[in-house]
């Protein structure tokens, strides 16, 4: 259902802290109770490729749950480096009664719509699904868009990102998962130390992006444009380094 899609939506917002992704999720629930059970599941362990079943859903639904942590995940990170604060912040005092209708706006025509299960997969093409997606296996819909997902996204970063980078990023994410990075960057400057000079620059980026994206700010980006012009790679970099936290160290043999 699209609210717990939502809920899941604005729990990773939360976690982390994007203003702009924080306010559009609870302005589409706004008519909404969060469901305690998922509230409860995600919290107790946040990282969909290890969370465990869901109090009161079967199978299926538990799959398409986890499946939803890893797309909001992505979509989450890649808002916060890429858009303002908050859209909301400029309507000062019309900003809580625009809430309230816009709210309404969406529960009426948005949040109980009723979608066809697997239509967008005709817009994709087969993939294998890796071994770490393996718990969404029997879920043909699920299994089939995170396989042709995981292939895209490394397909990317090929050409873009060197191996070496990959495989660092990977590591340190996985031994980091779910550490609060605090405000300061320094420890993305410290972690990139030992890579040569030319690659520091685009894992510090990386690291930022999947595990503290709200430390981002213009200057780095600047920086970054200077390795990266086009927008293709830019957006290639960022969208491997939203994915790295649920992305695997099994393409380096690991």
């Amino acid at each position: 259902p699209r609210a717990h899609q939502e809920t899941i939506a604005l729990l990773v917002a939360e976690e982390n802290r994007c203003p702009w992704c924080i306010e559009a999720h609870k302005l589409a629930l706004h008519t909404q109770q969060l469901n305690p059970e998922i509230v409860a599941w995600f919290k107790s362990n946040p990282n969909p490729l290890e969370n465990s079943g869901i109090d009161g859903f079967n199978h299926n639904a538990v799959i398409a749950h986890r499946a939803a942590v890893i797309l909001w995940q992505y979509i989450n990170r890649m808002t916060n480096v890429l858009l303002v604060e908050s859209a909301w912040q400029n309507f000062g005092g019309l900003r809580e009664p625009l809430t309230r209708v816009m709210g309404h706006v969406f529960a009426a025509f948005f949040l109980h719509r009723n979608y066809a299960p697997g239509r967008s997969l005709e817009f994709i093409a087969d993939a294998a699904l890796p071994v770490h997606l393996a718990w969404a296996n029997s879920h043909h819909n699920i299994a089939t868009a995170l396989a042709y997902f995981h292939q895209q996204i490394n397909q990317l970063a090929q050409g873009i990102i060197p191996s070496p980078v990959q495989q660092f990023v990977l590591e340190y994410v996985h031994q980091h998962r779910g550490q609060n990075m605090g405000l300061s960057r320094s420890w993305a400057d410290d972690a990139v130390q030992s890579l040569k000079s030319g690659q520091r620059l685009i894992a510090k980026v990386l690291l930022l992006t999947a595990l503290a994206s709200y430390q981002i700010d213009d200057d780095l980006m600047l920086q970054v444009r200077q390795i990266f012009p086009q927008d293709s790679d830019l957006l290639a970099l960022l969208a491997w380094g939203s994915y790295a936290i649920n992305n695997h160290l099994e393409q380096f043999g690991a």
